[in-house]
């Protein structure tokens, strides 16, 4: 039956060898690195700022959900974050890297969007990033630590800012079961932000967000 119907449909016959020829084009040392990962955290968050022209710190809770897909030689890895902090300030984040390298030291380009909601003021803009991030195993018990550190300049900025940078800088660790795709991480992640209003008067952020949660993790390099 499924050779009458691959005569009937020849371009689900040319699919199936396209994607025969993709797989075994895969090296098995690939596919033995690969990961999927979903992880949910909460996020309790501090954040140092200045509204209007003096500095002040507001907290609450946030939360995060970042997707991972990787090889050996790479992937893709998305984040979304979110915070509601007091006297009405919200903070959220979402951005998009491409992976490239192994996981003991790989490099990441992409995007991040930020937005500051609150009673006063709100903004948007865009973010370039890069940095390194590296993975590595702590013993063979399925503990796994992170490190990473980004560096962001502004791409697209709104009406009455002239500049915009920032600093990232995480660390990490993750521990999966080991008869469950099911895994617990613990971290830290800062975050630093330079912007330079019209008028060059400055806007300093710095935030602190602690990462609590877990999530789903498959592939070979996971069970490590």
């Amino acid at each position: 039956m499924i050779a009458r119907r691959s005569r009937r449909m020849p371009w689900l016959r040319r699919a199936s060898l396209a994607l025969a020829a993709l797989a075994g084009a895969v090296p098995a040392t690939a596919v033995a690195q690969a990961e999927f990962r979903v992880t949910a955290l909460s996020a309790p968050t501090v954040r140092n700022g200045v509204v209007g022209t003096a500095a002040q710190q507001f907290t609450g809770t946030g939360g995060t959900v970042e997707v991972l897909a990787r090889f050996a030689f790479g992937g893709l890895h998305v984040r979304s974050f979110g915070a509601d902090l007091d006297r009405g300030l919200g903070v959220a984040n979402l951005d998009a890297r491409v992976v490239l390298g192994p996981q003991w030291l790989s490099v990441e380009a992409g995007r991040t969007q930020r937005a500051l909601v609150g009673e006063l003021a709100s903004s948007q803009y865009t973010l370039n990033r890069v940095g390194l991030r590296s993975t590595f195993p702590l013993g063979g018990s399925g503990l796994r630590g992170m490190i990473g550190a980004w560096s962001m300049q502004g791409a697209t900025l709104p009406t009455g800012v002239r500049e915009a940078s920032g600093l990232e800088g995480e660390t990490a660790l993750l521990y999966r079961l080991r008869r469950l795709p099911v895994f617990v991480q613990v971290g830290y992640r800062a975050e630093s932000y330079a912007v330079t209003l019209n008028g060059n008067r400055s806007a300093p952020e710095e935030m602190g967000v602690l990462t609590l949660g877990g999530g789903f993790s498959f592939g070979p390099a996971a069970r490590r």
